[in-house]
């Protein structure tokens, strides 16, 4: 061991620099040194008498930590481990054990004595030492279940001590089973003792939020308030809590960008006249001094796998929310748009996710939740191909992660759909050609350069009269409040509506619209015996065309569920119905019909607007 830490150690760490192995990876011929140093020290370990294993163990100590490289050296040894070397240590160990000589009534009882003795020994004396460090009974008592598991360790020092004939081949058999049971048990007694509910109620509880007898919240933490003047102060978004992830980064960040607080500067912005005509003005711009700027806070998730660096990764998740990319590019671009940004990223089982978002918006008591659909409709956050991701875009899992998430009626949520035309497309034509690919020295190969505009925003929204329709209504506001942006609000009264409340909400909010946005809001109403196949024909016009130095994104903001009925149209087939009843009707009928802007379906929570 002292060889290994004071001339191994420093000599390997050395040639990881100089080859700048730390930096980019493990190299095929480092990890071909470190599997030659492993199994060296391993069968020097086994000469002097110690088990071989602890060799190898040793090895992994003395690998260095710094970014990641010992999780990068993992990753690339693990498939062979355990494909291979982990199935026939359980084999030579399965052969070793012996379950016929457990065949007697004494044998099995000392089986039970030995099981109960390891069990509770290890959950009383882990909880009481728990319970000494200041948790509570019922969270020692799960430190204490979680203690008691043996697992593979287990199994290792069992072996061990069977070669070494201190444990003959019965009692090497009944301290397997001892393992395996002890083990077996963990996982149901955990989820018992310490479920997600019970988790959520003891962190709200040292907050200082609740009390732990009633669970009702203190008077200081209740904001709850009847008052007009706090009603409209909770519609507005204050905090936003945005899903982040690699395949649609660009675009959510142009909708966040519309959240971002106006500085107080001489700038152009793009003003929409009665006839829905647009033309630039400047202005004076003078930031109110009491609007705060917007609250957003990324959080990125990264499924948890069986692999042991997937769990190695989890243990250094406050340096991976410190140096992740997506989460460096969020802060970073937050900044310019005036949005005062934070993130962080968690690391969990995908069957987790949505459990994940919606209790972090309600950690932050976030006002909108912002969840991007994935481009490939796979939970796996990676960049895909855009031809690939457009066939399975409404796949089962995303749409299932999704519902999830809508199912909870505590949280202001935003589904945000991005336009796949954005993007560059290859024409089957051109795959179909032999390529020829350029070094970045070839001079005749230029990459056309984006040319510099005026980046403005023009926002339609349909309005149905629902509660998530008010939502988006108001949300609508104060996307406009950018200088950038426009807007063109309808309201869809069908014939047959009955909902008065509905309309004098609109008719409200069109004639209160603040004056800094009324210049570029436009507030129509249409009467149509088909209100949502309306919407789509209004929406298809309304979209804005680039300019002359000037760029449009176009944006569809609606509510998720709409009291408007739709009769199925010919291209409705564009969407699965799972997914039409998660976005909703009207959502699925402009997807279906290829207008070509990004969407935001808003879903209210309950008791607002």
């Amino acid at each position: 061991m002292l060889f290994l830490l004071f001339a191994v150690k420093p000599t390997i760490t050395w040639l990881l620099r100089r080859s700048g192995n730390i930096e980019n990876g493990p190299s095929q011929g480092m990890i071909s040194l470190i599997l030659l140093i492993a199994l060296t020290s391993a069968f020097f370990t086994g000469i002097i008498g110690v088990h071989a294993i602890f060799g190898g163990f040793m090895v992994g100590l003395i690998l260095p930590r710094e970014n990641g490289f010992a999780i990068k050296v993992t990753e690339k040894l693990e498939d062979l481990i355990g494909a291979l070397f982990l199935p026939l240590y359980f084999t030579l160990s399965g052969l070793n054990t012996n379950l016929g000589l457990l065949n007697s009534g004494i044998t099995w009882g000392y089986v039970f004595a030995v099981t109960f003795t390891a069990f509770f020994t290890k959950v009383i004396g882990a909880t009481l030492a728990a319970k000494l460090n200041g948790m509570v009974w019922r969270e020692s008592f799960s430190i204490g279940a979680l203690m008691s598991c043996k697992g593979l360790v287990e199994l290792i020092v069992l072996n061990i001590g069977l070669q070494a004939k201190i444990l003959s081949t019965r009692t090497f058999t009944i301290f397997v089973v001892m393992a395996l049971l002890t083990t077996f048990v963990t996982t149901p007694l955990t989820s018992v003792l310490y479920p997600p509910w019970y988790q959520k109620k003891i962190e709200a509880w040292r907050r200082g939020e609740i009390d732990w007898d009633t669970g009702d919240l203190h008077p200081e933490y209740n904001t709850g308030n009847d008052t007009d003047s706090a009603k409209h102060a909770s519609t507005r978004v204050r905090r936003l809590l945005v899903y982040l992830r690699l395949d649609n980064m660009p675009a959510m960040l142009n909708l966040v960008s519309l959240f971002g607080k106006q500085s107080a500067s001489n700038n152009q912005y793009v003003a929409q006249d009665e006839k829905g005509g647009v033309h630039s003005e400047t202005a004076n711009l003078q930031a109110s001094p009491n609007t705060q700027a917007v609250r957003a806070h990324g959080f990125r998730l990264l499924h948890l796998t069986d692999r042991d660096s997937s769990v190695m990764t989890v243990s250094q998740v406050a340096e991976w929310s410190q140096n992740d990319p997506v989460v460096n590019i969020f802060r970073t671009v937050g900044q310019f748009l005036k949005v005062a940004v934070s993130g962080e990223v968690s690391i969990m089982p995908e069957a987790r996710f949505a459990e994940a978002l919606l209790s972090k918006s309600s950690d932050i008591s976030s006002d909108l939740l912002l969840v991007p659909w994935s481009e490939s409709g796979s939970l796996v956050d990676s960049q895909v191909s855009p031809a690939d991701g457009a066939a399975n875009k409404f796949a089962t899992a995303y749409t299932s992660f999704a519902k999830s998430i809508l199912a909870s009626s505590e949280h202001n949520i935003g589904l945000f759909f991005s336009h796949d035309g954005s993007r560059p497309t290859t024409s089957s034509g051109e795959k179909a050609k032999l390529m020829r690919t350029y070094s970045f020295s070839d001079i005749h190969h230029d990459i056309p350069s984006i040319p510099v505009t005026n980046k403005s925003h023009h926002i339609f929204m349909p309005y149905f009269g629902s509660r998530d329709d008010k939502l988006a209504l108001i949300l609508v506001l104060q996307l406009c409040e950018k200088q950038s942006a426009t807007a063109t609000v309808v309201h869809f009264a069908s014939s047959a509506e009955a909902d008065q409340d509905a309309s004098d909400f609109f008719g409200f909010i069109s004639t209160h619209a603040p004056a800094a946005t009324g210049s570029r809001v436009k507030f129509e109403v249409s009467s149509a015996s088909n209100p949502i196949e309306a919407a789509v024909s209004q929406a298809t016009s309304a979209i804005r065309a680039d300019s002359r130095g000037i760029a449009w994104h176009n944006l569809i903001v609606l509510g998720r569920r709409t009291s408007a009925l739709s009769k199925e149209g010919k291209n409705s087939v564009k969407v699965s119905t799972e997914a039409r009843e998660c976005l909703g009707s009207a959502a699925a009928a402009l997807i279906s019909s290829e207008v070509k802007a990004d969407m935001l379906v808003v879903q209210a929570k309950a008791g607002s607007a």
